[in-house]
């Protein structure tokens, strides 16, 4: 476990650092859109930093799934951790943990109850995390997730990605 390890909520001078240290893979800023995204209340765009380097992030979607319309019908009004992001050269240490139970947090404090997040089905790392953190699959299986992202020209490409979503039922208020 990072004992340095300090979450915090994105700003906008973070961004640029973000860009350069955890690449977007399109020409538009995935940084800059979930930084947006907090800015009108939608999510809240958290940060995991190792010193002065970010090394990790997570968007907490207070609006729920985007992505994926089955989940939008199952799972409405359940908050969506999405976009959780470690650098490979620091998994394993307590990272991702740490930014998911600062997700928990910030719902307790807004009374939510449950959470979700997916995650795609050959990512058997990231769901064993999740179910060590007590995430459970719902009881739909697998379900198609789309994005779309936007290249240097304006271009916009669809992304399809499979998906199983996980629910925590949050407890207590820590």
């Amino acid at each position: 476990m990072c004992s340095d390890l300090e979450i915090r909520i994105c700003a906008e001078a973070d961004i640029s650092l973000l860009e350069r240290q955890i690449p977007s893979s399109g020409a538009s800023s995935v940084h800059a859109f979930r930084y947006a995204r907090q800015q009108d209340g939608r999510s809240t765009y958290l940060v995991a930093w190792l010193g002065s380097l970010p090394v990790g992030h997570l968007d907490l979607r207070w609006d729920g799934v985007q992505d994926c319309e089955a989940a939008q019908q199952h799972l409405a009004g359940c908050p969506e951790l999405n976009g959780i992001v470690v650098l490979p050269e620091c998994r394993s240490q307590g990272i991702g943990t740490q930014l998911i139970s600062a997700a928990e947090t910030m719902a307790r404090q807004r009374g939510i109850r449950t959470v979700c997040v997916g995650v795609a089905p050959e990512n058997g790392r990231a769901r064993a995390l999740y179910e060590r953190l007590g995430y459970v699959a719902w009881d739909r299986g697998v379900v198609d997730a789309y994005w779309v992202t936007v290249d240097a020209r304006g271009r916009e490409t669809r992304h399809a990605e499979q998906c199983l979503y996980l629910r925590k039922e949050l407890t207590g208020t820590e």
